[in-house]
């Protein structure tokens, strides 16, 4: 009976110590967001119950823009090979971090919640402020090859 008790004690830890050893299949946020370039594919905004998708409103000089994220906390936000000024630099380079257990991202002091995040998708909210109102910023971003200006 001792040997019984002490082999189900031996099976307990042995089940503990396998289930909480277990890697996530999950990546960390950082390494999702800083592996490769990210362009915006949707914009809507959200008062109340309407919705409005400001992506059609875009230029498309805009949608062709970029950004890439550095483990070292540096972004660059990139012009797609179409300017929308002649005079209008190529990169712009500025700092992100994550904060509130990697919820929220700050880039370029703008403050987001990261919605969803995947390894092909990025989507981040935030309140704005619109003429009519407060409003919920809702964009999403999709992985793409960075044309021009590297």
């Amino acid at each position: 009976m001792k040997h019984r008790h002490l082999f189900l004690r031996l099976f307990a830890w042995v089940i503990i110590l396998s289930t909480s050893c277990k890697k996530s299949d999950t990546p960390p946020a950082t390494a999702l967001l800083t592996n490769g370039a990210w362009a915006l594919s949707a914009f809507v905004l959200w008062q109340g119950a309407s919705s409005y998708n400001h992506y059609e409103y875009l230029y498309d000089c805009e949608k062709d823009d970029f950004i890439i994220l550095y483990n070292d906390g540096v972004i660059d936000f990139h012009t797609g090979a179409v300017p929308c000024d002649a005079d209008q630099y190529p990169v712009y380079r500025s700092h992100w971090r994550l904060i509130a257990d990697e919820t929220q991202i700050v880039m370029d002091g703008d403050t987001a919640t990261i919605s969803s995040l995947s390894g092909s998708e990025l989507v981040l909210s935030a309140a704005i402020h619109t003429r009519t109102g407060m409003a919920t910023a809702v964009k999403t971003y999709r992985h793409v090859q960075p044309v021009g200006n590297d």
